[in-house]
């Protein structure tokens, strides 16, 4: 039987503006990504201040992106950037909290 890992994309949140930590702003996304069927895996990040990673599937489909966008950016009134962490679009079994444990050649 082969076993395939999953690959995930990586995605920052920040703002200078809004709270992102305490204030249940992981949850918030959680229950988004539930109503709408989106897999993710989100946490605050440890390496910098009010920042929250999120991980989508990376299956080449931009919708859940796409949704998460609009929710967020409506919701917090485009006080935060969402950004996509391009040196980590194909990552096997994320570490959200601090980034640079997902280098593989650490093991």
């Amino acid at each position: 039987m082969e076993i395939k890992l999953i690959l995930w994309t990586l995605y920052e949140v920040q703002s200078s503006a809004a709270s992102l930590t305490k204030v249940k702003f992981r949850g918030t996304l959680r229950k988004f990504a539930i109503e709408n069927e989106i897999n993710i895996l989100v946490e605050n990040a440890t390496d910098k201040e009010n920042t929250v990673r999120f991980a989508l599937i990376n299956d080449g489909n931009d919708l859940d992106i796409n949704l998460i966008n609009k929710f967020l950016n409506e919701k917090y009134s485009r006080q935060i950037t969402i950004d996509k962490m391009p040196e980590h679009e194909s990552v096997f079994n994320p570490v959200l909290s601090k980034i640079d444990v997902n280098n593989i050649q650490r093991y």
